[in-house]
């Protein structure tokens, strides 16, 4: 065979091609966890899935989705750009591309979530708990830290179930 030339065995004819990947397959992306473990994008809705108590993937994505867009909107873009560096790609943007830096008390922020998700402002409140709490298993503690530093005090009912480990 000289170079240029196609093999043209009739086994490798034969063979079946199969694409490294399928259309609509989705390639996981693996963040470590503080505790030294990994979460991609399936785990991490999985997990907001399962706090949530939904029986679908889709309403944890919207969930996410609605807190944490408005949780970028609250923060300086920084902080927002530290809390979201770990988790999945998929799951960052909501974080990194809100328009940061606006100011408003935890009641707006709620009913930010509230307009976003469908929600009332209670269950909004405890997608928001719940969200964190997730995003907390995710990020090293000082990135939870820092944001509960930079937000006022009537936010911090949002930490009510996050579980730091020093």
């Amino acid at each position: 065979m000289r170079p240029g030339d196609v093999a043209s065995s009739e086994s490798a004819r034969d063979e079946p091609f199969e694409p490294a990947l399928r259309v609509g397959e989705r390639v996981e992306t693996t963040q470590p966890t503080h505790g030294g473990g990994h979460m991609n994008y399936k785990e991490f809705v999985g997990q907001v899935q399962h706090r949530l108590e939904y029986a679908q993937f889709g309403p944890a994505v919207r969930a996410s989705r609605a807190v944490l867009t408005t949780l970028g909107e609250r923060l300086q873009e920084g902080e927002a750009t530290d809390l979201a560096s770990p988790l999945p790609m998929e799951i960052d943007r909501y974080l990194t591309e809100a328009n940061h830096g606006q100011r408003f008390d935890y009641q707006e922020f709620l009913d930010r979530i509230a307009e976003r998700g469908g929600l009332d402002r209670a269950d909004a409140n405890y997608h928001a708990q719940q969200l964190l709490a997730v995003v907390a298993e995710v990020v090293p503690p000082g990135n939870i830290e820092k944001v509960r530093g930079q937000l006022p005090e009537d936010f911090e009912p949002l930490f009510e179930h996050v579980e730091i480990d020093e």
